[in-house]
């Protein structure tokens, strides 16, 4: 895959916009914030185009009327039966998912319903390159959804700042897992300026990221692992393992955390024709824009002091 020259000469990267849905101002702010010269951007050709595109999504509602319902999953072919219980048993997996009922399935890639609307063509580069041209099954299912040995973890830096430190990644997913309140017993051994009456002990890192779908109302949604699945329909493959959580009810959403399906229920679930994985290919409905390079940083701090309270 060749990049634009702006991506070869490192000042940015290459990304794919879906166009052509409501709202047209968030394009135009996308493209816009993103752009390396905001004063290049002609808001006139941009409407021009968002226009065309959807043109393009009115004949799909005509013509792919209902292609989103009723998709399937299949089971795992047997011969990866073993990964997939690797993946019903790992202890962190079972912990993020707890909330709502999930199994190992396999699903058309075309069939599934997305909510991303950018897809940050380097990362897929990354991907297929070590994927291979020719992957195995079981490659596919360790790229899909890797447990245990398989988690590949970004890099990530962590530097002193003022009453706390600083992490830098680059990727997005940096984030704080949780808290927790721990016994002396954690720092037992170590030379401090005073006796510790408690421990308080943030964790930092990334989430459990497997590429999982929702099952509702009969339509699959794709949750996490967009990049994986766009480059593995790039290179021809149409289905892929899948961690697949059934959701009974929309009040249910919620758990997903996914802030625009939580807001725009309908358009993903009622809508006849929603936007597709496949639509990132469609040459009508896809904007190259060259991105600002960015990256994640993360600040963890501590404030505070003994303050005098009544008993």
């Amino acid at each position: 895959m060749v990049g634009s020259v702006d991506q070869q000469q490192g000042l940015g990267e290459d990304l794919v916009f879906l166009m052509g849905r409501p709202p047209v101002r968030e394009f135009l702010e996308f493209v816009k914030v993103q752009a390396l010269d905001p004063a290049t951007v002609d808001v006139g050709v941009l409407t021009s185009e968002w226009r065309a595109a959807n043109d393009r999504v009115r004949v799909l509602e005509r013509t792919e009327k209902g292609i989103a319902d009723g998709a399937k999953v299949d089971a795992v072919e047997a011969g990866l039966a073993k990964l997939a219980e690797g993946v019903l048993v790992d202890p962190v997996v079972r912990k993020v998912f707890e909330a709502l009922p999930w199994k190992v399935g396999v699903v058309t890639l075309d069939s599934l319903v997305v909510y991303q609307k950018r897809i940050g063509l380097p990362h897929v580069a990354r991907v297929r390159a070590a994927l291979g041209d020719k992957p195995s099954a079981e490659a596919v299912f360790n790229l899909c959804l890797p447990v245990g040995a398989q988690v590949r973890q970004p890099p990530v830096r962590a530097v002193s700042a003022t009453n706390g430190w600083l992490f830098i990644s680059p990727s997005n997913d940096l984030r704080i897992l949780e808290g927790q309140l721990l016994g002396t017993d954690a720092v037992r051994g170590r030379q401090l300026g005073g006796y510790p009456a408690g421990v308080v002990s943030v964790f930092v890192g990334f989430s459990v990221n497997l590429l999982h779908v929702a099952r509702i109302e009969g339509r699959l949604l794709l949750l996490n692992g967009s990049h994986r699945a766009y480059a593995l329909r790039e290179s021809g493959i149409a289905s892929a393992p899948a961690l697949v959580l059934d959701v009974t009810r929309r009040e249910e959403l919620e758990l997903l955390g996914a802030d625009e399906l939580n807001q725009r229920p309908d358009v993903y679930l009622k809508d006849p024709r929603p936007p597709l994985l496949k639509d990132y290919f469609d040459p009508q409905l896809r904007k190259l824009v060259v991105g600002r390079l960015t990256r994640t940083q993360l600040s963890v701090g501590f404030t505070g002091g003994p303050t005098l309270v009544p008993e």
